[in-house]
This record gives C-alpha cells, structure tokens and sequence, in this order.
C-alpha cells in the first residue's frame, strides 16, 4: 500500500485531504508542523509527502530542501507542494530545493489524486522548473532538461553502434514523429 505524509497546518484541509487518500487505500500520516513533516519523512520514508505552500511558521521550500538533502529520502520519496503562488520564481525556488511538483490551489481533487499515484507509482513527471544544477560535485554531472533530445542520438550510438544510426534509421523515426504529431524542431 503507498504511504503518505499531508502536511498542512489546517487541520480541516489537512483531514480532508488525508481523509481522500485513506478512501483511495493510501496509509496516510498526518503532519500539522513542518519540522514533524520533516522527522516524520526521514523516520517513514514515505512515498509521497504532500505538503502545504503556505505556513505562518516556517517555509515549504525550506523544509523541501532539507529533505531533498538526504540521499535515501531523495531516492524514495517524492515531494510535492500545493501553493497559491505559481510565479515562476516560485517554481525555480521549488525545483532547485527539490521539489517534484507544485500544484496551484485551489487544486482539483481528481488532478491530485491521478499525481499522487503518478508519484507513489515513481512515475515521470516533469519538475515545476527547468533548472541547471550546476553543483559539479559529483564524479557524473549529467545537465539535461525535460525538452533536450540532444542527448539521445549519442546514447543510441553507444547501445547501438555507429552503423546502425543510418540516416534511413534517422528518416524512420522522423517519419513515425511526424505520423504521431509530435513536434520535432530540427
């Protein structure tokens, strides 16, 4: 069964939300402050922590970040932050603390709950921002973004071989994009 943390410190909004997901078979814990978000996720390590944008004592992009510094949450779990504010500083701020998603409220329920299980499942789903993460710390920094393909002709050289990457393998895949209409900016 996926798990949960609904962090909010609305205790209606926070039940209500909990309230859907149980229905939903989710196990849901319910957190009122950020800093029992917080040591509840690292406890848990949950599938999802859902968590308010909004608090009178403290900050959600604080508290994500954090999170998202642990290496073991970061592999596990996944974040998302329902806020009023969809600016695109917002956004940056949120990606770069490690944010999976932010939804805007008010938020559709039934959009809610399709991402939730989109996360618990460990789908894709795109990040609120395209960021560079630039941290260069690591032995392999791989910088790509949702809408760069410029890194998979490489990749398909590599598993294929250069042989196989033919302009009729080029013209084939085009052929199916195009039959799809998928744009391609080439």
């Amino acid at each position: 069964m996926p798990t949960i943390i609904v962090a909010d410190e609305n205790e209606g909004r926070r039940n209500l939300l909990a309230g859907t997901f149980e229905r939903e078979g989710y196990t849901v814990t319910r957190a009122s402050t950020l800093r029992q978000c917080e040591g509840t996720a690292l406890a848990t390590m949950p599938d999802v922590v859902l968590v308010d944008g909004e608090w009178r004592s403290g900050n959600a992009i604080d508290t994500s970040s954090k999170l998202s510094t642990d290496p073991e949450f970061n592999l596990k779990c996944r974040l998302i932050v329902l806020s009023t504010d969809s600016s695109q500083e917002y956004l940056i701020s949120a990606s770069q603390a490690g944010v999976d998603e932010v939804m805007s409220k008010p938020v559709d329920m039934n959009d809610l709950l399709t991402q939730i299980q989109k996360h618990a499942a460990k789908m894709f789903v795109p990040p609120p921002a395209d960021v560079g993460r630039d941290s260069g710390t690591g032995f392999f920094d791989v910088k790509l973004t949702v809408g760069d393909p410029s890194w998979t002709l490489p990749i398909f050289e590599k598993l294929l071989g250069e042989e196989a990457l033919s302009e009729d393998f080029v013209d084939n895949i085009m052929e199916k994009l195009e039959a799809e209409d998928i744009d391609t900016d080439l």
